[in-house]
């Protein structure tokens, strides 16, 4: 099979921007508009019939009657050579025949933010690991505030899946993070060299909450053997409350653990090279 779309094939614009969105048999672009004074092109999308009679309820499975259309929704897509582009839709809506919850289909396209694509999400992520946030909006013609909320989006889904089932070793120390009085406790993998988690405070509550955290990674706080820390007396209270049968290890200068912690305000949750 040819693997290759030939364009001339392709007698109307829809019908490519259709190939290349991925959109399959379940819609179609109904409208394409170039607009010359913003500069800006448009994609109208609805769904056809064959998307609705897949539809199963998120609860029980069940099967679905259309109900009716949602608000009108735009999401900003890549751009079209240097002109932005836009998608809009009106996602159907669907009713359970059995437990008559409502609820909207979701877009092939959809992001995990309401305003933008996946693709432009991703595009978004690539610019902002190799550029500082500000410079990356410019690049991209949006606002630094938008792109902050996909990376926390991207970080808080990422961080929901990451397995701590492994983790034996673990650092932790505060950092101040405003100025007074403002703390933040950081626990750390010392052996994955990666931030497990962070909280605010840094009394001995601080444990009972990074236990509690451990449990939604496939961990326990009894696989925990070994602690580095400072002399914090609200350590020693935390760790002998929730892991007393891990061994304590005083580091007075927390070197390795102060690096992981500067991650936290960087927004990132990965690796450090190997010392």
């Amino acid at each position: 099979m040819d693997r290759h779309v030939k364009l001339g094939g392709m007698n109307t614009p829809e019908k490519l921007f259709h190939t290349l969105l991925g959109l399959g048999d379940d819609w179609e672009i109904t409208e394409l508009e170039f607009d010359k004074d913003s500069g800006e092109v448009r994609l109208r999308i609805h769904e056809l019939s064959g998307l609705l009679s897949q539809q199963r309820c998120p609860d029980d499975g069940d099967k679905t009657d259309f109900y009716d259309h949602g608000r009108e929704r735009e999401w900003r897509h890549l751009n079209v050579f240097e002109h932005k582009c836009y998608i809009q839709s009106r996602l159907p809506r669907m009713r359970c025949k059995t437990c008559g919850k409502i609820f909207q289909t979701k877009a092939p396209w959809e992001g995990l933010s309401l305003q933008f694509t996946a693709a432009f999400e991703s595009m978004s992520l690539l610019l902002m690991r190799e550029m500082p946030v500000k410079k990356a909006a410019e690049f991209i013609h949006e606002t630094d505030t938008r792109l902050w909320r996909i990376l926390a989006r991207h970080v808080a889904m990422a961080y929901k899946q990451l397995d701590f089932s492994e983790t034996t070793c673990v650092g932790v120390d505060e950092l101040a993070c405003r100025k007074g009085h403002n703390y933040v406790t950081i626990f750390a993998d010392l052996v994955a060299k990666r931030v497990l988690y962070s909280v605010p405070g840094k009394d001995s509550s601080t444990w009972k909450a990074f236990v509690q955290e451990l449990e939604k990674h496939s961990a326990k706080a009894a696989q925990i053997e070994c602690v580095s820390m400072d002399m914090s007396g609200s350590f020693k209270k935390g760790v002998a409350e929730t892991c007393p049968q891990a061994e304590v290890v005083f580091d007075k200068y927390d070197a390795r653990l102060q690096l992981l912690a500067y991650q936290v305000l960087l927004g990132g949750l990965h690796k450090l090279p190997a010392a």
